[in-house]
C-alpha cells in the first residue's frame, strides 16, 4: 500500500512525469496491475494541456483502485478548430 500511497499522492500534486519515469526493475517487486494503464494515460496527456484530479481511492482486501478524471483543456479544443 506504502507505493499506492506515493503514485497517489505524485498523482494528486501533478508529477506525471514522477510516475512515467519508474524504476521498471522496482515493477517486478511490487504487484502493480494498473501501472501500465495509468502510464498509457499519462503519456497520451504529456503534452496536451489538460485538468485533472483524483476523485477517490479505495484499497479494499488490500488491492487499490484509484478513480480519476483527466480532460483536455478548452483551449486546445479550440485550437483544433
Amino acid at each position: 500500500m506504502e507505493w499506492d500511497a506515493q503514485i497517489i499522492a505524485k498523482l494528486k500534486a501533478g508529477e506525471f512525469e514522477k510516475i512515467l519515469q519508474q524504476d521498471v526493475f522496482e515493477l517486478d517487486e511490487i504487484e502493480e496491475c494498473g501501472l501500465r494503464s495509468l502510464v498509457t494515460l499519462l503519456a497520451a496527456f504529456e503534452k496536451i494541456p489538460h485538468t485533472s484530479e483524483v476523485l477517490s481511492y479505495e484499497a479494499p482486501g488490500g488491492i487499490g483502485c484509484a478513480v480519476g478524471f483527466w480532460q483536455r483543456s478548452i483551449q486546445f479544443l479550440s485550437s483544433l478548430s
